[in-house]
């Protein structure tokens, strides 16, 4: 188009037939080049004729393209890599340096390049890599590397400690900056389990290698693991006397009386042996969840009973916590139950959770309640009487972990990535951050589905909303908002009972704001 897009005309001299261009990017010189499946094209005279340059890769795809202010061209191939021509795309050069031979690391959809000269490449595994040399070498960003967050845990002084699928890291700035605390010994070693006692001791339990403990901040470790058995340690927790408990995966519970040097197992009544989490509340009664429902001690693990009136018979009870009132929360794999007599009865939060499964449960200073499933995450002001979903600014993957620091900013975590909530999670609501200061459309969970799916989305103001279904035909298939809504965040369900298998999209659309995207059903 030479009038602003108000005509257009078809420019495919050259170029083969039904081309389909991946990408485009023209120098200061107009030289124009486009990617075409593994072929790179370029033309001088402004489209008017094409011819392919040598970057020719039969079955591989050219990704993206990217020129500096020097007219070098950089071109991601995928599976393949970087390539660059310092002469407009006349001869070209494997610019590989610094990256691994895994050829999923290898597809570069993401290339910028700043002002200064440095170079960014984005792959497939939310992996950011730079170069300030023109592409000689590459860098991988610390930031980025796959850390994510299987466990949380705070000192005295606020600092962050997280247990990852590669070690222990440490922050002092909120999460800003994470720096390894593993002294080697941790170094690649899965963290399933973290623990900070009243000294500012870190206890991490090592996947398979029992536990360590940290006297120095995480700086050296040493193993602590007289008694214990080399298996998974999901729960750790302690008492107001310092006397630590860990349940294990297979041998159910263990408790230290003498800060880790010896453990004793503690299974009196105890019929569930798989410990999936615990808590101990102000009277220093512990509650353990199992594959077979909760149980309490209190006598510090001498027995056990089972406290089952009110909860379902044999459920995991992934999370547990306790709020200063002493009313205990589980998160389950029916949702989430409550007891305000140290469980002795249990009533269940009658609420439509995207997910039966709560995975985490926490809380903060002012006893607001969290619960995260497989991909969201819902607070509560009134103990589990209300929700509103807080899910603007994270990815919806599987989430592994969640907390809350001294400062009540909540953590979220998942295989690789790390959340930080913008401001404090005591912030009121109609001020809190974690409503985006933008309109948002959710993916739909679960996708696929049968025969009915949620679909979440965030209001920045008072506004009108439509919220509409189409086939690919562009046929609508139902409303389902179509009025003025306040700011919030909001969650509707779609049932598609009525219609039968195949892609479909959803589209909502306020003022300006347009967002699509696709649902699919299977029956």
């Amino acid at each position: 188009s030479t009038d602003n897009g108000n005509s257009w005309i078809i420019m495919i001299n050259g170029l083969p037939s039904n081309p389909s261009v991946g990408t485009l990017n023209i120098n200061s010189n107009n030289i124009i080049y486009a990617g075409i499946s593994g072929t790179l094209y370029r033309s001088t005279n402004d489209g008017l004729n094409w011819l392919p340059t040598n970057l020719n890769f039969p079955g591989k795809s050219i990704m993206r393209l990217a020129i500096n202010t020097d007219n070098h061209v950089f071109a991601s191939v995928s599976t393949i890599g970087i390539y660059r021509s310092t002469d407009e795309g006349n001869s070209w050069m494997q610019i590989n340096n610094g990256f691994t031979n895994n050829v999923d690391n290898l597809n570069f959809p993401g290339i910028i390049i700043k002002d200064d000269g440095t170079i960014f490449l984005g792959n497939n595994h939310r992996k950011i890599f730079y170069s300030t040399n023109n592409g000689d070498e590459w860098f991988q960003t610390d930031n980025t590397k796959k850390r994510g967050m299987l466990c949380f845990d705070v000192n005295s002084n606020n600092q962050i400690f997280t247990g990852a699928y590669d070690g222990v890291f440490f922050s002092n700035d909120k999460g800003d900056n994470w720096h390894e605390k593993n002294a080697d010994v941790l170094t690649n070693k899965m963290i399933t389990s973290l623990l900070v006692n009243s000294n500012d001791q870190i206890f991490a339990a090592v996947n398979g290698l029992g536990i360590y403990l940290s006297t120095d901040n995480g700086n050296t470790w040493v193993a602590k693991n007289n008694g214990l058995p080399f298996e998974r340690i999901d729960a750790l927790s302690v008492n107001s006397y310092n006397i630590i408990f860990a349940g294990t995966y297979n041998h159910g519970m263990y408790r230290s009386s003498n800060n880790g040097d010896s453990w004793t197992q503690i299974n009196n009544n105890l019929t569930e042996t798989l410990i999936l989490s615990s808590a101990i509340n102000s009277n220093d009664y512990i509650f353990i969840g199992t594959t077979g429902g909760v149980f309490r001690s209190t006598n510090n693990g001498d027995s056990w009973e089972l406290m089952y009136n009110g909860l379902a018979n044999y459920i995991d009870v992934s999370s547990l916590v306790i709020n200063s009132q002493d009313y205990i929360f589980a998160g389950s794999e029916e949702g989430i139950f409550y007891s305000t007599d140290d469980g002795n009865s249990w009533t269940k939060i009658n609420y439509n959770f995207n997910s039966n499964y709560i995975y985490r449960v926490a809380v903060n200073s002012q006893d607001n309640i969290f619960a995260v499933t497989g991909n969201a995450v819902y607070k509560s002001n009134d103990n589990g009487q209300s929700w509103l979903l807080i899910n603007s600014g994270s990815f919806g993957t599987f989430y592994k972990a969640f907390g809350i620091d001294n400062d009540d900013y909540a953590f979220l975590g998942d295989d690789d990535l790390i959340y930080r909530s913008i401001e404090s999670t005591i912030t009121d609501v109609k001020e809190n951050p974690l409503v985006a200061n933008k309109f948002f459309l959710n993916q739909n969970y679960p996708n696929p589905f049968n025969p009915s799916t949620r679909i979440n989305f965030t209001i920045p103001k008072l506004s009108f909303i439509s919220l509409r279904v189409y086939d690919l035909l562009g046929k609508e298939i139902a409303t389902l908002v179509n009025e003025e809504k306040p700011i919030g965040n909001y969650e509707i369900e779609f049932n598609g009972s009525n219609l039968s298998s195949g892609v479909y999209f959803y589209r909502m659309q306020s003022g300006d704001f347009s967002d699509t995207k696709k649902l699919i059903l299977i029956k």
